[in-house]
């Protein structure tokens, strides 16, 4: 009687077991990019809300502590509040879906409170004017591989690292 199929089968079994370990962190690293990606194209939406509700109430952006119930009328999908990489709004931890957790009041984004019923500025300091941020529990959070997605008045989003911006810069309201 021949031992050999059960060696096979162990070495089919330990090689897959290698492939998975190296495979892994590959698939690990682009599920994350992918929720990068997705928290851009959720504060590109945000902003152009933002930017829309400006144009029609005088050039004037909404109070700051409101924005985020007024910018309703402005889109359909309340999971654009929501940060894809917050660990906060987990279907599993909450048991609700993302359009229900924005709508109980979770929300992944923050806007700079200096802009509160500010008017838009002119033209040349808009690009640098910092209008939307990502926060989390203990305020600014760095969720995606180590950096953050922000807003700008002008309507363009930019990633930034932990090192390339911090909390001071975001606060002061320039970068």
């Amino acid at each position: 009687m021949s031992r050999r199929p059960y060696w096979d089968i162990g070495c089919l079994l330990c090689m897959a077991g290698f492939t998975a370990l190296f495979v892994y962190p590959v698939f690990s690293r682009a599920s994350a990019k992918a929720a990068t990606a997705a928290c851009h194209s959720n504060l590109e939406q945000l902003n152009l809300c933002l930017l829309m509700y400006a144009t029609d109430y005088d050039e004037r952006l909404p109070n700051m502590l409101l924005w985020a119930p007024t910018l309703r009328e402005y889109h359909k999908a309340d999971y654009i509040l929501l940060c894809p990489g917050d660990q906060r709004m987990s279907r599993d931890r909450f048991g609700v879906d993302a359009d229900m957790a924005a709508r109980m009041g979770f929300v992944s984004y923050d806007m700079l409170q200096r802009r509160s019923y500010q008017k838009l500025p002119t033209q040349g300091r808009a690009e640098k004017a910092i209008v939307l941020y990502e926060v989390g529990r203990k305020g600014l959070e760095y969720r995606h591989l180590g950096g953050m997605n922000i807003g700008f008045l002008d309507g363009h989003q930019k990633y930034y690292l932990a090192g390339e911006i911090t909390p001071k810069m975001i606060l002061s309201g320039t970068r």
